[in-house]
């Protein structure tokens, strides 16, 4: 708790220093958001924030939640912000906000608009993740209760970040990334995403947060795919790690074979995937040179190195095939950024399909070309 009010009271510190001009403000007139939400409504949009309570400070008595939500419906977010200080003793600060939470329904019909108040808002800084409730509304999942951090939006950070470094699935999107890829064309958006297991109106008491085995819980989810602004679908956990593996770096993560009749698990670190491009017999083609190295907790003679670096190739290659298959045949959303890379090798040719990329894309091959290192065996 210590640690909790000193972080409070540095973010609040800081985030008045940075105020325009020299008049001294009173720390107790401001409210700190630590997280948003936006729904679709009747209204338009229903914004929804997470404020820290006082007591964080010291001031409440420490029975009281540590965060309370506010909500309110509007023609715009700025509209429904604006309202929200019918709700506020104090005024609403939302320059330390963490993440940003889009509601399902309204990542369905379209974003663009309503992240544009996030983008030009003097108090907002870009450097909070912006995550889509599967499934769910956003204010739902503001409103859940953590057992393992008194703050729900620095839980929900932290469950993105480590599922994201420790198992390689999700992806920090800040909304800077977000404004590039809706200008682009032909290059999708895909953002991580949060769920609500079990009962959640369950998750919105404190009793939640008084047991081992809480009914609700929240849960780093599976990528989100859009095109243009607006959400078509989710990746299967699967799909979207076969789409981190060319996307993006993975930190960590694990992969499974087959020896000696035995399903072994492989550990995996430090992977790269670099993409270029050919036309080969006029098809346009995609090669994906990916390295890694893993671990392999099995004792391996040397004769079947080659062998069990045949199997872990086979499985990761089989991750990837899903994400391409899936983003090419179900969703035809250049999610990995192809259009780029033939743009950057090729732009005559690129120039000739950008106008009817949607028909060319779900036909582009793939190669891949493996350098797997295997770092560590039992020894034998």
């Amino acid at each position: 708790m210590k640690k909790q009010k000193i972080y409070i009271l540095l973010i609040i510190a800081f985030g008045l220093l940075m105020l325009s001009g020299c008049k001294k403000l009173d720390v107790s007139e401001y409210t700190t958001v630590i997280a948003m939400g936006i729904d679709k409504s009747e209204k338009g949009v229903k914004v929804s924030a997470q404020a820290v309570n006082d007591y964080v400070l010291g001031s409440k008595p420490t029975q009281s939640s540590p965060v309370v939500i506010f909500s309110e419906e509007g023609a715009t977010v700025y509209d429904a912000y604006l309202k929200l200080a019918s709700f506020s003793v104090n005024r609403l600060f939302i320059f330390h906000i963490q993440c940003l939470v889009i509601g399902a329904e309204l990542a369905q019909e379209g974003i663009e608009e309503y992240i544009e108040f996030f983008v030009h808002y003097w108090e907002t800084q870009h450097n909070f993740n912006v995550v889509v409730a599967h499934d769910e509304k956003a204010e739902d999942v503001l409103k859940m209760r953590s057992l393992l951090h008194n703050i729900p939006a620095v839980a929900v950070e932290s469950k993105l970040e480590n599922f994201e470094k420790i198992y390689g699935v999700s992806k920090i999107t800040f909304i800077d990334e977000i404004v590039t890829a809706l200008k682009l064309p032909n290059i999708c958006l895909t953002l991580s995403s949060i769920a609500i297991v079990g009962d959640k109106e369950k998750g919105k008491d404190n009793e939640a947060t008084q047991t081992t085995d809480p009914e609700m819980r929240l849960k780093a989810s599976t990528i989100a795919v859009f095109k243009n602004d607006k959400m078509l679908g989710w990746l299967s956990e699967e799909e979207s790690l076969g789409f981190r593996h060319i996307y993006d770096k993975i930190e960590k993560t694990v992969l499974h074979i087959e020896h000696n009749n035995k399903l072994i698990y492989v550990g995996v670190k430090n992977t790269s995937c670099k993409m270029s491009f050919k036309l080969e017999k006029g098809e346009p083609t995609i090669i994906l040179k990916h390295k890694m190295n893993v671990a392999v907790p099995v004792e391996i003679a040397p004769n079947e190195m080659n062998q069990i670096r045949d199997k872990i190739n086979e499985d990761l290659r089989r991750l990837m095939d899903l994400a391409i298959f899936t983003a090419q045949n179900k969703y035809n959303a250049d999610i990995f950024g192809f259009c780029e890379t033939i743009h950057q090798t090729n732009p005559e040719y690129y120039q000739s399909i950008k106008d009817r990329y949607d028909t060319v894309f779900p036909t582009i091959k793939v190669r891949y070309q493996f350098e797997t290192t295997i770092d560590r065996t039992r020894s034998k």
